[in-house]
């Protein structure tokens, strides 16, 4: 009968048992962000190339929305809905302002709705 080890676990389960000849190290391993970011990103490129069509705030604006954006889609773990229904928000109104690419806008909140119905919740 195996012995129970530390704890009551098996020393086959242990996952933190090592060999004491085992100097290997296994490497980290750094997952890419999911196919449905890269829809985060599409709308960031869209958003950032329609900010600088314009000027003034709403370029500002959209300009720090494409930052976000970027930053979601290369993160590890993309955003959650309420994230990204504040861009969306913040899309609606910067629209408003910024009626000369108002269709870019809606490109890239289109992306986002796609990106939401990937993720889990609400």
């Amino acid at each position: 009968m195996p012995s129970a080890g530390v704890n009551g676990i098996s020393p086959r389960r242990d996952p933190e048992r090592r060999r004491a000849d085992d100097d290997t190290t296994m490497p980290t391993t750094v997952l890419p962000p999911s196919m449905s970011q890269a829809k985060l990103g599409e709308a960031s490129e869209i958003l950032r190339d329609a900010s600088e069509s314009i000027d003034g705030e709403p370029a500002d604006r959209l300009s720090t929305q494409a930052d976000a954006l970027a930053a979601h889609a290369e993160a590890a773990r993309g955003p959650d809905h309420g994230q990204v229904a504040r861009h969306q928000e913040k899309l609606r109104q910067i629209k408003a302002d910024a009626g000369t690419v108002a269709e870019e806008i809606d490109r890239a909140y289109a992306l986002c709705n796609e990106y939401r119905e990937t993720i889990e919740g609400v």
